[in-house]
């Protein structure tokens, strides 16, 4: 890692474990602005152990790094401002349940990109 960059997490509380473990029915839904102005800004998403029997770490990305470049904070998809916007990101074990909260967002005016 960069020594001179910040990383920050979820989580104000350095103290608390930030792994969670989501069934197919649950989600994870961050709501919340992105940072201040940077020259990076990222969210990813890890799996980081599996329970078959015995406990077993994968330690892998679940998908592709959530960006600067490529997070739409404008709802359209069109460039905007990406630095202290709102931001919406839904984490699920499970594609339907993924489209239901989405479907949802939708009707409280969220919108689904």
């Amino acid at each position: 890692l960069n020594g001179n960059a910040v990383h920050g997490e979820y989580t104000k509380d350095l103290d608390i474990n930030i792994e969670r473990r989501i069934r197919v029915d649950e989600a994870i839904v961050f709501f919340g602005l992105t940072p201040p102005e940077a020259k990076y800004i990222g969210y990813t998403h890890y799996l980081s152990k599996r329970k078959f029997g015995r406990s077993k770490r994968i330690n892998a990305s679940l998908g592709d790094t959530i960006n600067h470049l490529n997070i739409n904070v404008t709802g359209d998809g069109s460039p905007g401002d990406t630095f202290n916007s709102d931001v919406c990101i839904v984490t699920t074990a499970d594609q339907n349940m993924f489209d239901a909260i989405a479907a949802g967002m939708l009707t409280v005016g969220v919108p689904s990109d």
